[in-house]
């Protein structure tokens, strides 16, 4: 079975999130595959604007700008 996911924005963000505690991995990961090429400019700075402020607190991704907590709605 293939579970390959399409490395799209929407996905990008949603593996962020559900990284919690490996957050800043995943973003290491996602700003290498830019540098590689992988990842568009466009597609980083969407990604940068939306999730550049998230961090796992230890119970819940948090937005540290509003200390809200970051729930996906898709």
């Amino acid at each position: 079975m293939n579970n390959k996911k399409s490395l799209t924005v929407k996905n990008m963000i949603r593996e962020y999130y559900n990284a919690k505690s490996d957050m800043d991995s995943v973003w290491d990961c996602f700003n290498f595959m830019r540098m590689m090429g992988f990842i568009s400019e466009d597609e980083w700075k969407k990604f940068f604007e939306k999730c550049s402020s998230w961090t796992w607190n230890g119970e819940h991704v948090i937005d540290m700008n509003t200390e809200a907590i970051i729930l996906l709605g898709f």
